[in-house]
């Protein structure tokens, strides 16, 4: 918690919004900014507040916002919220009043987050991928990207491996794809359709040496296709079912698809994916339903912004932030519709987790985290691509540059994602 509030804290005063004019004649071009007080400022400090805090939950239906020193009772009935999911355990900016010991709230938002390309300028010289990649090798990687933006990474979820038609479907999607030969195809858990108990679990590798015959029919795939496997909430990771993030599959499973396949790689869950320049980040959770279960303050769902609505004077719930629906062949931004098109739960969703910079800001008890690894489930800075494998239906957004989809359950309705980087 303490590092994931001091990170959006160091990213907000990078940010306009929160960055008070340095110069005397700055006042004139940069008349509305915002300060953000401390908790244990706003004692004795009497008119309207902006606080960064944590929400938190220490007695229920009374909530709390926290900071690095100090917590303080805070009153929602009133809040106003534009665009967002909130949920305890989420990072938020908040405007209003102490009055009594209790902090009456009037605008609640997610704090901003900023262009992946800020954060690297911010930070020169430094890898948050992890191994650094040749200053000399990225032109040439560069051009290849640009040269093989024919190549397709295949995104599957829910592959049910016990499914009856499963196989069969792997098959035919195999087949199409054996004359255009993509540079990847991500396969998603969960890998049965119920989990596995007791002595169950010796049927998985029954299941992945059936897949390994089935990819074996087609050379060119097993040549020129990288593998990868994220196994999902209810695979035998060996360790808790409900602890993220999670250990790649054992090779007590795997070790025919190890064996006969070159390019086989099965991660944990999240992976990361570096892809020649980009920066890929896939995660498996069924996040749409567990964010909205779990939301403080019910969302604006299919709101369209009131005319005039642009004109009104800023709040801390209020963002410039790109969020836009985006085309998985053709990114580049369409010209500006009339009417502005309505707000689903999905683009809530993909706005929180990546002003969060975190892959799930939910409860604790709802989603528990290893504490030592929680650095893996950090969006900071943000990807270029960002898979969330769910059980909701397909969509796709760009929010600050991070394009975000879901290729929703392969074994429910044999949808799939093909998408092309370049």
């Amino acid at each position: 918690f303490r590092n994931r509030l001091q990170l959006i804290q160091q990213r907000l005063m990078r940010q306009d919004m929160f960055s008070p004019p340095i110069l005397p004649g700055d006042l004139v071009h940069k008349q509305e900014y915002f300060t953000l007080t401390t908790i244990e400022d706003l004692y004795g400090n009497p008119g309207v507040k902006c606080v960064l805090g944590m929400l938190t939950q220490f007695h229920d239906g009374r909530f709390y916002l926290e900071d690095l020193k100090r917590m303080v009772k805070v009153d929602l009935s009133i809040a106003k919220t534009v665009l967002g999911l909130f949920t305890e355990n989420c990072i938020v900016v908040a405007e209003g009043e102490l009055i009594n010991d209790e902090f009456h709230v009037t605008a609640l938002g997610n704090p901003q987050a900023e262009l992946r390309s800020d954060t690297l300028r911010t930070f020169p010289g430094i890898d948050f991928f992890g191994p650094p990649v040749d200053p000399q090798l990225l032109p040439k990687l560069a051009v290849y990207e640009q040269e093989a933006r024919d190549k397709a990474i295949i995104v599957v979820s829910d592959v049910w491996l016990d499914h009856p038609k499963t196989m069969d479907k792997l098959r035919e999607l195999f087949s199409g794809y054996q004359l255009d030969v993509p540079a990847a195809f991500v396969f998603m858990g969960n890998f049965t359709a119920r989990p596995l108990v007791g002595g169950d679990h010796g049927k998985l590798k029954a299941y992945f040496d059936q897949l390994c015959n089935i990819i074996l029919e087609f050379p060119a795939l097993v040549e020129g296709s990288h593998f990868i496997f994220v196994p999902g909430p209810s695979d035998p990771c060996g360790n808790a079912l409900n602890v993220v993030p999670r250990h790649g599959l054992p090779r007590t499973f795997t070790s025919t698809l190890q064996s006969k396949l070159r390019h086989v790689h099965f991660t944990s869950n999240p992976c990361r994916i570096r892809y020649c320049t980009q920066e890929i980040v896939v995660f498996r959770e069924d996040i749409v339903n567990k964010m909205r279960r779990n939301a403080i303050v019910a969302p604006d769902i299919d709101k369209k912004p009131a005319p005039g609505e642009a004109s009104k004077k800023r709040s801390v719930g209020d963002h410039e932030g790109d969020l836009s629906m985006s085309d998985k062949d053709d990114r580049d931004q369409e010209e500006e519709k009339e009417e502005e098109p309505s707000i689903d739960l999905t683009q809530h969703i993909v706005k929180t987790l990546c002003d969060e910079s975190h892959l799930c800001p939910l409860p604790l008890p709802v989603r528990p985290i290893y504490w030592n690894f929680d650095h893996s489930l950090y969006l900071y800075p943000l990807p270029d691509i960002l898979i969330l494998g769910d059980k909701h239906n397909q969509y796709e957004h760009t929010y600050n540059g991070c394009f975000a989809f879901n290729p929703s359950s392969f074994s429910s309705d044999w949808s799939f994602v093909a998408y092309k980087p370049a």
